[in-house]
């Protein structure tokens, strides 16, 4: 092996790590990496990204952040335990009369339409609007949208009146949100894999200026036409009620303090996804998977987000 440096052909081992060796010259002492363990531009985005997920759970925890959901009432107690987890503060308002206030002390807002109503929908728009005046991150949960017109039309109105926009659904809602004839929705499960809906994601985030992040057996983000996948997570999660609305939550708390929205809904997905397949790990079914989760949640350290993260640039 030549050194870079002096051109060197006296080179010895300096140290070795699990990506890569280390040389170091016997004449200049200078030490490298040996050529085949150059990552290219491709392999550099993903380890950039893998390297500053536990950074931004870092900045959440030292930060904090108060996260306000418009919430369904299925979700209410398991949303508020799992930011509690991680490190933010749950804070539950729908009232019309308080919003403005709320606004003004919140980090963000959570609009999930789970169980909605007429006297819900207004809650929804108004609160959209002080964010958007505070310029304030806010995260719509389009929950069963394309089941029927008023879950569509209501996640719609709630897109137009939104700026600083991460959506967050399952791949029926997503289509949905594009051309509502070409998807039946399945209730609050989508009917179709994660995969499917990338391309209505891309132009559900150009047409509104948004973060799409596409939920399943694989995630999706997609800002404009970059699109990250993370696989990982586990089966069980999908049998414990509101754990996709607790992750809209997340997807809050991390876009409240992060650089962009974009790479706060990768370090949010790729958390939750694999504190979910670790904790499921050790769970004999739903039911103690929801305290393991917690759990890891709350203690999840740099070392097993590296060892356990799968992330690709699609």
């Amino acid at each position: 092996m030549t050194c870079p440096l002096c051109l060197s052909k006296y080179c010895s081992d300096f140290h070795k790590d699990k990506f890569r060796e280390y040389l170091q010259c016997s004449n200049c002492e200078f030490v490298f990496v040996p050529s085949q363990y150059h990552l290219s531009d491709f392999d550099e985005k993903e380890r950039y990204i893998m390297e500053h997920i536990y950074n931004d759970l870092k900045n959440l925890r030292d930060k904090g952040a108060l996260v306000h959901c418009i919430t369904n009432y299925v979700a209410m107690n398991i949303n508020a335990n799992i930011l509690l987890s991680i490190g933010a503060s749950p804070l539950m308002s729908h009232a019309t009369n308080e919003l403005k206030e709320i606004a003004a002390i919140s980090s963000c807002l959570v609009n999930n339409i789970g169980t909605l109503d007429d006297n819900w929908r207004p809650s929804f728009l108004e609160a959209s609007k002080y964010y958007v005046e505070q310029e304030k991150p806010i995260i719509l949960d389009p929950v069963g949208s394309g089941a029927s017109k008023l879950r569509t039309q209501t996640s719609l109105d709630i897109i137009k009146s939104s700026k600083n926009l991460i959506i967050r659904g399952n791949a029926s809602e997503i289509q949905s949100l594009v051309d509502q004839n070409k998807i039946s929705s399945k209730g609050v499960d989508s009917s179709i894999e994660s995969h499917a809906a990338i391309e209505s994601g891309k132009i559900l985030s150009n047409e509104n200026n948004c973060v799409v992040f596409i939920s399943g057996s694989d995630d999706f983000i997609i800002y404009e036409d970059n699109v990250t996948k993370i696989s990982n997570g586990s089966s069980v999660m999908t049998k414990v009620t509101a754990i996709g609305c607790s992750l809209s939550c997340i997807v809050g708390a991390f876009a409240a303090v992060g650089e962009s929205l974009y790479k706060s809904a990768i370090s949010s997905a790729a958390i939750f996804s694999i504190a979910g397949e670790l904790a499921a790990s050790k769970s004999e079914g739903p039911g103690d998977f929801q305290v393991n989760f917690l759990n890891k949640l709350n203690n999840i350290t740099e070392k097993e987000i590296l060892d356990n993260l799968k992330i690709t640039s699609v």
